[in-house]
């Protein structure tokens, strides 16, 4: 049994998932530090308001309290049978339990997977898709095609 449960994207979660998705790519990727913070700040947190608002966010979470998140997922589905993956965050004490890999697993709809983020820290990403997956492949631009 995993010491962890995984649960749709509540109202309450959407404060921290903007934060921490916003924070922790902003810190970790060089194409976010380079502009400035302004302009980062009001054009990323604008789409991926879109995104959370639209698309299919996995949360893990402490079984017993809702509130306490390990990670979470966002991701989406393409029409033409690719899930999509926007963003894959984990807590620093939970990385390495498998959390991921479970939260791919939960998301999963289809057999060939993209992801729009990447970052210095998270270069296990494509190998973690390849392991669900028949097929994975880096592209940004669906990032920026769902607003």
């Amino acid at each position: 049994m995993n010491k962890w449960k995984i649960r749709n994207l509540q109202a309450a979660d959407v404060a921290y998932i903007t934060s921490t998705w916003m924070t922790s790519f902003r810190s970790n990727n060089s194409f976010a530090r380079e502009m400035k913070h302004r302009i980062y700040s009001s054009e990323h947190n604008r789409i991926i308001n879109s995104i959370l608002s639209e698309g299919k966010t996995l949360v893990a979470c402490d079984p017993e309290d809702d509130g306490h998140i390990f990670g979470y997922i966002v991701c989406s589905s393409k029409d033409i049978g690719i899930d999509v993956f926007h963003y894959i965050y984990i807590k620093g004490p939970f990385q390495k339990n498998g959390i991921a890999k479970s939260l791919i697993e939960s998301a999963k709809t289809a057999e060939k997977a993209v992801y729009t983020h990447k970052n210095q820290k998270a270069k296990w990403i494509h190998e973690k898709l390849l392991g669900s997956y028949n097929e994975s492949n880096y592209n940004p631009y669906l990032f920026f095609a769902e607003v």
